[in-house]
């Protein structure tokens, strides 16, 4: 996953060639080809390069965004018990509920994070950066309530990704090892036994713990409040 000083010094340093440095990505694009690199932590780059360059990342709910990665690390285990600790892994389970868990273990401002990289994520400063960066010029972004609509309007109004989401002609659902993954993204709800499941039943119908995670998710919901009152005047800008 490239990140914002590997991503410049392969820029700087032409490597690997011929696509990559200034001359190579200039022939590259006046050929028509375009570069794409898929990851969360180059933000910055479109400073340093001297050629046509955007942002394109997608926002989820943050609270609904949190319950998942609950889910997926906590509950269900998944990436090989990367999200326990030791402890956890001789006992076989993860015990905490949400709150604890990401009072523990961290992860909850994410979206401020990798939206204003190399800043204190919990500050104000973090955030206005953040939310400075969701709406610049440079970026376009998509909601995965509205991922259709998104990935549509892309095709639609970025001529460089004129046909963005359509089906290639030949394309079968077995090019890809797990069909399904379209539609589920990274299937935790599959992922959970039936007490699990009544788990996350449980913590969403608790006042009390949903309100937790709304205030420890406070700068993600600002963050997300902002892309959802910018979400259609940044079809109408020029990239």
């Amino acid at each position: 996953e490239p990140n914002f000083r590997a991503v410049v010094e392969h820029y700087m340093n032409g490597f690997p060639a011929p696509q990559a440095g200034q001359i190579g990505m200039a022939a590259s694009f006046q050929a028509g080809h375009r570069e794409i690199f898929k990851g969360s932590l180059a933000m910055g780059f479109c400073d340093v390069v001297n050629a046509p360059c955007a942002y394109l990342t997608v926002l989820r709910d943050p609270v609904e965004r949190l319950l998942s990665q609950y889910a997926y690390l906590c509950l269900a285990g998944s990436e090989d018990r990367s999200g326990w600790t030791e402890e956890w892994k001789l006992a076989g389970a993860c015990p905490l509920d949400p709150v604890a868990y990401f009072e523990k273990m961290g992860g909850v401002e994410v979206g401020v994070q990798l939206m204003a990289p190399r800043g204190d994520p919990g500050s104000r400063c973090a955030l206005e950066a953040a939310k400075d960066n969701l709406v610049h010029g440079c970026t376009r972004f998509l909601l995965l309530e509205k991922l259709a609509d998104g990935v549509k309007r892309i095709g639609a109004h970025l001529p460089d990704f004129a046909g963005f989401g359509d089906v290639l002609p030949g394309f079968r659902a077995s090019h890809i090892s797990n069909p399904t993954m379209l539609d589920t993204h990274n299937g935790s709800k599959q992922r959970l036994e039936p007490e699990q499941a009544l788990r996350m039943e449980g913590y969403r119908a608790d006042a009390g713990t949903m309100a937790r995670l709304r205030q420890m998710a406070a700068h993600e919901i600002e963050l997300y409040d902002h892309a959802l009152a910018n979400y259609e005047a940044q079809w109408d800008k020029p990239l």
